[in-house]
């Protein structure tokens, strides 16, 4: 079975410092990997380089098989439609200009231009019910939804071309806490319904354990742990992942 995702040694430096040192990870269809890590070990490098925003220095990403590097038009724009990415900001990612519609049907505008307005119209309204949004928001703009809702569509819009790589960033840091849960139980829903496989970059070490099959702690631009998420919650064998459990805060402190 071909690897959604497969890193082989990726190496990618920004004026003198290694963002990535060497990185190999292999991410099988239908699995959630959480990716965690202090400020600048190189988790949100890695996240934009699967998508092909920060070129490699040198190693290989594959998405299916496919090389994110590849200078063939077809390919990139096969790679653009199997990979989406959620950004930490909804704000900041949805356009304020465009009702909701619009910015969900945007990729297929894209990518299946083909689409008639009827069936795009579809799509776009079963994307927003797959996020648990009703169909009566679709003609609202950004400003009128919550930072919760704005998330939302921001999936939506992910997912509206069906990819088969969703990459997250920091999806819910900028969320308060009650609204996080309720994107966590989202993501948790949809990766169980449609054995959706993503890639979660988070710090916050509960969400990946809540919405991850398994976890990759990343350190100076190198994974020095990848465990299943029980295990690695349970029994970290690396010093820096113990570190990082234990300052964890607990959600029922004393």
């Amino acid at each position: 079975m071909t690897a959604a995702l497969a890193i082989e040694d990726a190496v990618k430096t920004f004026g003198g410092h290694r963002a990535l040192d060497g990185v190999d990870l292999v991410l099988p269809p239908g699995e959630a990997l959480g990716v965690i890590g202090e400020s600048g070990s190189g988790k949100s490098t890695l996240a934009r380089a699967v998508l092909g925003l920060h070129p490699l220095d040198s190693g290989r990403i594959r998405v299916g098989g496919l090389d994110v590097r590849t200078g063939d038009r077809a390919v990139v724009r096969e790679l653009r439609r199997r990979v989406s990415m959620v950004f930490q900001e909804p704000r900041e990612s949805l356009n304020p200009r465009m009702t909701i519609a619009a910015a969900v049907s945007e990729p297929l505008r894209v990518h299946e231009p083909g689409l008639g307005p009827a069936d795009r119209r579809r799509r776009v309204l079963e994307a927003l019910d797959l996020v648990s949004l009703p169909a009566a928001l679709a003609e609202r703009h950004p400003g009128a939804l919550s930072g919760g809702q704005q998330q939302r569509v921001s999936i939506a819009r992910a997912l509206v071309t069906q990819p088969t790589l969703l990459v997250l960033d920091e999806p819910t840091s900028a969320l308060d806490l009650s609204i996080q849960a309720q994107v966590l139980t989202l993501l948790r829903r949809l990766h169980a319904e449609l054995g959706l496989t993503y890639v979660f970059v988070s710090h916050d070490i509960d969400a990946v354990g809540y919405v991850c099959d398994r976890v990759a702690v990343m350190l100076h631009g190198r994974i020095v742990e990848c465990a299943p998420t029980e295990q690695l919650l349970t029994g970290a064998s690396h010093p820096y992942s113990k570190e990082l459990l234990g300052a964890a805060l607990s959600p029922r402190p004393a």
